[in-house]
């Protein structure tokens, strides 16, 4: 099973699931953990670790983070595992769209490379087209 796991600044992971959820009129299969402001790193690299350790190990696990380079992407990149732990930086809704309508269908592989994917092809300079 692929469990998808948004680790982001604040609050921002729990609104893209809602706003996902809306577009698509059902709930969606999310862990989220918010790195919040008054947070200590150690404190949330506890509660990671904690969560990481809750999936079963046959489990694959896709991480997104908001922003690479911030706290959620660097203490997340340590628990990279090659076929059952990615890691994908600068979360934007139609990566995680793409995953949500793929997750039950597609290998974990063409998952983690649809969500590159989809996430760069969604960022789009409007006058390239007028």
């Amino acid at each position: 099973m692929t469990r998808i796991l948004l680790i982001t600044h604040g609050d921002l992971g729990k609104v893209f699931v809602e706003v996902a959820q809306g577009i698509l009129k059902k709930s969606v299969a999310i862990d989220l953990l918010s790195f919040q402001e008054e947070q200590s790193q150690e404190e949330f690299s506890k509660a990671l670790q904690k969560m990481i350790e809750h999936y079963p190990q046959e489990d694959q696990i896709l991480i997104l983070t908001d922003l690479f380079g911030g706290t959620p992407s660097n203490l997340a990149i340590p628990y990279l595992e090659k076929n059952r732990i990615e890691v994908i930086t600068g979360l934007n809704l139609a990566m995680l769209l793409h995953l949500v309508a793929g997750c039950n269908t597609k290998s974990f592989i063409e998952l983690c490379q649809g969500a590159r994917k989809a996430g760069l092809d969604s960022v789009v300079r409007a006058g390239d087209f007028l």
